[in-house]
């Protein structure tokens, strides 16, 4: 991963339920520092930019050899017995280097409509037969306590476009979904969760089951998912423990620091746990006192 030095990015919403949903503030922040523009939208709202989305996350799996080119479409876009996460409840968040518009990076949310069950997730019936015995159980439990459970699709990046523009990415996310009872369920590739606990921790991504295979000759025969859940508002003290766990490692712990440092950049004290806040505060105080 490069070292991230985000000058001020620029902004752009452009879905009037994000905007109803106060979405639109939370990238106005003073002490953040974000480098790309940002795009919040849907199928409805703008259908160019879904389209853009969509062409990225194409060009993403293609790259990474997750799919061979037969899984592409004349459009750009996956062909729809691949890609199941379209349509009227999905939300898109795209990402678009202003100094080079060709590197972008996408990814989507998928909600639930009034009165279904986590059964009509995609991701959640491509894993369901590796699934752990209790996780249908668990889930619908998390939302009789009333947490909103969406699922993470699409995840990707343009072939040059640099590996921080993920992470900026997530980081919108994860901000702009604190103190809203969110979780996310997510079948993700086990080579890109292998990437992403290894900057992120591996706690805040609570695996669900066994690896899946598709069983579809444009998949990558070595692909496979993986489904795990994502709590937002646990995802700084998950990250805190991992890096006391990795206090014995100085290369992973500085690595992990670095990441809690960059992903909590912005947020108010109201947002994070009492643990976080003091600890993002003893590291900002001890690296003032280097620059002195």
């Amino acid at each position: 991963m490069q070292t991230i030095d985000c000058p001020q990015g620029t902004e752009k919403y452009m879905n009037p339920r994000l905007e109803n949903s106060a979405e639109t503030e939370f990238r106005n922040r003073p002490n953040r520092n974000d480098r790309y523009e940002y795009f919040a939208f849907d199928e409805q709202s703008n259908p160019e930019l879904a389209e853009s989305a969509l062409k990225v996350h194409a060009e993403g799996y293609t790259t990474m050899g997750f799919v061979s080119g037969d899984a592409v479409g004349p459009d750009g876009k996956l062909i729809q017995q691949i890609d199941h996460s379209r349509g009227e409840n999905v939300d898109y968040f795209l990402l678009i280097d202003p100094e080079n518009p060709n590197n972008k990076a996408t990814v989507r949310k998928i909600n639930l409509p009034l009165g279904s069950s986590i059964e009509n997730l995609p991701g959640f019936q491509l894993t369901k037969v590796r699934q752990y015995l209790n996780t249908r159980e668990y889930l619908d439990g998390l939302m009789e306590q009333g947490f909103q459970i969406t699922e993470l699709s699409g995840l990707a990046r343009t072939k040059n476009a640099p590996p921080d523009m993920i992470y900026e990415l997530l980081r919108d996310l994860f901000h702009n979904s604190l103190t809203k009872n969110e979780a996310w369920f997510f079948s993700i590739v086990s080579s890109t969760l292998d990437s992403l606990t290894n900057y992120l921790g591996k706690s805040a991504f609570e695996v669900l089951g066994d690896a899946v295979n598709i069983n579809d000759h444009r998949v990558n025969e070595t692909v496979s998912l993986i489904p795990v859940l994502i709590q937002p508002d646990r995802f700084f003290d998950n990250l805190l423990n991992d890096i006391k766990r990795a206090s014995s490692s100085k290369r992973e712990s500085k690595k992990l620091i670095g990441m809690f440092l960059y992903m909590s950049e912005g947020l108010s004290r109201a947002e994070i746990s009492e643990d976080v806040y003091e600890y993002r505060q003893n590291i900002m105080d001890y690296l003032s006192t280097l620059k002195k």
